[in-house]
């Protein structure tokens, strides 16, 4: 799996209390640099490198120490000529409880104008209504990696009625639904579901069934997102919710189909070798935060070994 790692240039406009590099993450816009020294075999099944023979965690089978190097060339910038707009920062209004100080709404005037292109893109938030749930696991804590198998099985193979359309997952403990989930127990709000990694084989052991209870907990909407971007709505825990389902939405897809770490997800697209086994993959790290004239999306590059 590639490295637990850690972000740089800590960004401006997080909220208090925001979950850190887990989905929202506020605190991180940056390049991911410490990599592990281990093999890949356990997001990437068979697809192995390095020395392995085989085995469970899929550490062989590959091209061993063969060199592959895919070289990418980011094609080249070219900056729009025409000068940029700008724009006020929103009026906060009154009775708002603001992040840190309050900045005035007007620009500065003082000093020369600068057009900076950044790597942040604008988006449009859905108008659903997310309904949140605690998902617990009763056993021991298990791995990220292994609560989103467990958590898939769940909905595609366990009781795939009920997660139609599919929830997202963070990985941990929060799960993330469009409509209101129709659980069995507590007045529709929770279930239990047993589930099992392992298939049946006939005269094996049966499988270990791992029990995983769902309960729901709050609703929110994306829309609160919208009206604190503009400067409409109080920072409080609906608006942390909000912050945190959003991301999880975005980050959702990607790490169910690459590998991950706790803040970015990497891609064989270019991969460098730099000796004794090692190679560097490229990754991207991406969050949603509220921009001067709308939520945007940050993306930027880490590397992982």
């Amino acid at each position: 799996m590639p490295p637990q790692q850690h972000g740089q240039n800590r960004g401006r406009g997080a909220p208090p209390g925001g979950d850190r590099g887990r989905g929202s993450g506020f605190r991180g816009r940056g390049g991911d640099h410490h990599g592990d020294r281990g093999g890949r075999g356990g997001d990437h099944g068979s697809r192995g490198r390095g020395r392995g023979r085989g085995g469970p965690r899929g550490q062989g089978g590959g091209s061993g120490f063969a060199p592959r190097y895919e070289a990418a060339i980011a094609p080249t910038y070219h900056p729009d000529p025409a000068k940029a707009t700008g724009v006020d920062a929103p009026t906060i209004a009154d009775g708002v409880k603001t992040v840190g100080v309050r900045r005035p709404a007007a620009r500065g005037t003082a000093g020369r104008e600068l057009t900076v292109t950044t790597n942040n893109f604008k988006i449009t938030l859905p108008e659903v209504t997310l309904h949140h749930y605690d998902a617990i696991n009763t056993d021991d804590p298990k791995p990220v990696k292994w609560n989103f198998d467990l958590i898939g099985v769940l909905q595609e193979q366990v009781a795939p009625a009920v997660f139609t359309p599919r929830a997202v997952y963070d990985g941990r403990k929060n799960l993330f639904a469009s409509r209101h989930l129709p659980l069995a127990g507590g007045d529709g709000n929770t279930q239990t579901f047993d589930v099992s990694l392992e298939p049946v084989r006939p005269g094996g052991r049966p499988p270990k069934v791992y029990q995983v209870t769902l309960k729901h907990v709050a609703t929110t909407n994306p829309i609160l997102l919208q009206r604190y971007q503009e400067g409409r709505q109080s920072i409080s825990n609906e608006v942390l919710t909000a912050f945190t389902a959003i991301n999880v939405v975005v980050r959702m897809d990607p790490i169910l189909r690459y590998p991950f770490n706790a803040r970015s997800f990497f891609t064989d697209k270019e991969v460098r070798p730099i000796g004794g086994g090692i190679e560097l993959w490229r990754g991207y790290f991406q969050s949603v935060r509220p921009g001067l004239a709308s939520m945007l999306i940050n993306i930027d590059i880490s590397t992982g070994a």
